[in-house]
């Protein structure tokens, strides 16, 4: 018997240091990526391409902040729809800080960083923590669909961006209607020799989650187009433009499932949208310094997130 316990004991130990090892190299590649992220869009930017207004600029961050924070109350509210209750603050962390991961190479950081932090906070089993980020990402998908189709349609009805859009939010709409929303995630749990997830989520809290999803995007668009006035000389009556660009922009570095955080192909999309409205070289610029402006919304919201974590035993957090 001590031979077994000793041997399970060793086990323990080496499962403790390969997770300690594990959180640290993902640490460590965040820090190296995001930076190598930081640096280039800086490089890009040219000397005296804005005339900056710092208390607006300030004020953009403040409020794009809180869109990033609006992340929260839509997973509180996921979790809920399959019968989880997690606390606000333990939602606050699970909203901020596991998404610096998808500024690392490969799009499963992100989802592996929630699926531990839930497991450690909350004790949410890996499949219910599975299910809120498929939820998560088909709402944020259909959300923003709608959301750009409206902005979209208030400057060009015929917009040719319409149409697939429409379509995005039909299917969003469908996953999220349908009893078999499930189906494809239960498979994948059998071929893994894991037990389907029995729960029916609740309709009424999805449709709820979807409202705040486009009540966050209207707040990063507000944001947005405070940081535009804050950097550029642009009328008032652009509003929709720069709300549409913003969306779009977002939405293809969503789908863009080969390029961390979207990197290269949200920065395209909304030169390409900009282009339509303003000189090409003041759109290419407020690309780039979009771009580093989401960056550092989302090393703050981290920040707070990290700053709610519980004060408990680091064997307990951390192993």
């Amino acid at each position: 018997m001590s031979d077994r316990g000793s041997g399970e004991s060793r086990g323990s130990t080496r499962l403790r240091m390969l997770g300690r090892i594990a959180k640290h190299g993902i640490a460590v590649a965040v820090v190296v990526f995001v930076s190598q992220h930081i640096a280039a869009n800086l490089s890009d930017l040219e000397e005296g391409a804005f005339n900056v207004d710092l208390p607006g600029l300030a004020f953009s961050l403040v409020v794009v902040s809180v869109s990033g924070v609006l992340g929260a109350p839509i997973l509180r509210v996921l979790f809920l729809a399959v019968d989880v209750s997690v606390p606000l603050r333990s939602s606050v962390v699970l909203a901020t800080v596991p998404m610096l991961g998808k500024y690392i190479p490969g799009r499963v950081h992100t989802t592996i960083g929630f699926i531990w932090l839930a497991s450690r906070l909350e004790g949410v089993s890996p499949a219910i923590s599975s299910v809120t980020v498929f939820f998560y990402s088909v709402i944020i998908v259909g959300s923003s669909s709608i959301t750009g189709v409206l902005f979209l349609g208030a400057v060009d009805s015929g917009s040719p961006l319409i149409l697939p859009m429409a379509a995005l939010f039909v299917v969003a709409v469908a996953v999220l209607a349908t009893r078999h929303s499930l189906l494809p995630l239960n498979l994948l749990l059998r071929a893994l020799g894991r037990n389907p997830i029995e729960a029916i989520p609740d309709r009424r809290r999805l449709a709820g989650a979807f409202g705040l999803a486009i009540a966050q995007h209207l707040v990063a668009v507000l944001a947005f187009v405070i940081l535009v006035h804050s950097l550029l000389d642009v009328p008032a009556s652009l509003f929709f433009q720069l709300g549409g660009a913003l969306i779009v922009a977002g939405l293809s570095g969503v789908l863009a499932f080969f390029a961390p955080a979207g990197l290269g192909v949200q920065e395209g999309t909304m030169l390409l949208l900009l282009s339509s409205w303003m000189p090409p070289e003041q759109a290419a610029m407020l690309a780039v310094a979009t771009r580093l402006w989401q960056v550092t919304m989302n090393l703050a919201v981290a920040l707070l997130g990290l700053l709610l974590l519980p004060k408990r035993a680091p064997e307990d957090m951390m192993n």
